[in-house]
């Protein structure tokens, strides 16, 4: 048996060099690299050139751990680009021997449901939608991989189901206890001004303040979640006023300490504004779903609500906010009732009573 295709890393007077055997013939190249990492990752690249040239091996000769994978993964990315503690569970779950060629569709099943078991705090397990976007940053390394020519395609995989729950929206009074909470807050105040305009988190963290057009009151989001193209989102409410007062020509719109523009921060920045105050800010997602489910009810149409949430398909909103359209749909339907049907007496319809006989009354 022939031993497994392996690319070595040498310095030689300052520089990287990428050595490999193919077909029994060793091959040298130095490489312009400034890590080992990167000098691995190219000296993989070239070695799927030449086996490709030579058509001598398969790309499954590769024997490429996916820890070792994980490692070339790592030193690609840029800070916060992509969350990197799921796929180094992943890797983890796979066990140091998992060669990154052998992750096929009953692998990425069984991980699927692994993480379909985890239990969160307060005993409930991880939500359909949650395990999904788990699975898809999985499928996002196996993606590089196969792109840096260390595994042939990427798995196949069936995605769990979105749960049929309604999505958890703000009272009245719970939308106007937040805000006056935040008021004159620097940061929570536009924060939620922001988010009760649709926007998400990472949209708001990231607005500046050359994107904002004062004057159609706009504000443009350069990429989305669901696309990659610009869009142009309607500013309204409170957030219109606070615009002209605190208004500027450049900048992020929210200040945040040591340009650290992350989840986590914005999370501890949380924190210590209930320590300080008491009060618990409300999810930020929770606004959204709060401003959606409220236009439906007052009769904005699904299409108008699906541009301002910037839904891939008008079909998402519809499931989303189900729950909005039959409160709707039953509105409008007992408007159009007549009013027989209209009065209800313990669940059964109320007839007019019956006029008095001509007998009775003479009889008086």
């Amino acid at each position: 048996m022939s031993r497994p295709t392996k690319v070595n890393v040498r310095h030689i007077a300052g520089r990287l060099q990428v050595d490999f055997t193919i077909d029994g013939k060793r091959v040298r190249r130095f490489v312009n690299a400034r890590t080992d990492g990167e000098a691995h990752l190219i000296g993989h690249r070239m070695l799927v050139e030449a086996l490709d040239a030579k058509r001598a091996q398969p790309l499954s000769a590769l024997k490429i751990t996916a820890t070792e994978a994980h490692r070339l993964w790592l030193e690609e990315r840029q800070p916060g680009e992509v969350p990197r503690s799921m796929v180094g569970r992943f890797v983890k779950w796979l066990g140091p021997e998992m060669l990154i060629g052998e992750i096929d569709s009953d692998i990425m099943k069984r991980f699927q449901l692994e993480r379909r078991k985890v239990v969160r705090p307060g005993g409930r397990p991880l939500k359909g939608t949650t395990v999904n976007a788990d699975v898809a940053r999985a499928l996002g390394f196996l993606r590089w991989a196969h792109h840096a020519g260390m595994r042939g395609d990427v798995p196949k995989i069936t995605w769990m189901k979105r749960e049929k729950n309604p999505p958890k929206v703000l009272t009245v009074d719970e939308v106007a206890a937040l805000l006056n909470a935040v008021k004159g807050d620097e940061f929570f105040e536009p924060f939620y001004l922001f988010a009760l305009c649709g926007l998400r988190r990472w949209e708001i963290i990231e607005a500046r303040w050359e994107r904002i057009n004062a004057a159609q009151m706009t504000l443009m989001i350069p990429r989305g979640k669901t696309a990659d193209s610009a869009a142009a989102v309607p500013l309204f409410g409170p957030i219109v006023d606070w615009i002209h007062v605190k208004g500027k020509k450049e900048g992020f719109v929210l200040p945040m300490p040591d340009g650290m523009r992350t989840r986590s921060m914005y999370e501890s920045m949380k924190r210590r504004f209930t320590r300080r105050t008491g009060f618990v800010l409300a999810n930020a997602h929770r606004c959204r779903h709060t401003i959606a489910t409220q236009l439906i009810l007052n009769g904005a149409g699904l299409y108008a609500v699906s541009k301002l949430l910037r839904h891939a398909t008008i079909d998402m909103t519809a499931q989303m906010y189900v729950h909005a359209g039959a409160v709707e749909m039953r509105s409008a339907i007992e408007r159009g009732l007549p009013d027989v049907l209209k009065q209800k007496k313990g669940g059964v319809p109320v007839r007019d009573p019956a006029p008095e006989s001509k007998s009775s009354t003479s009889g008086e």
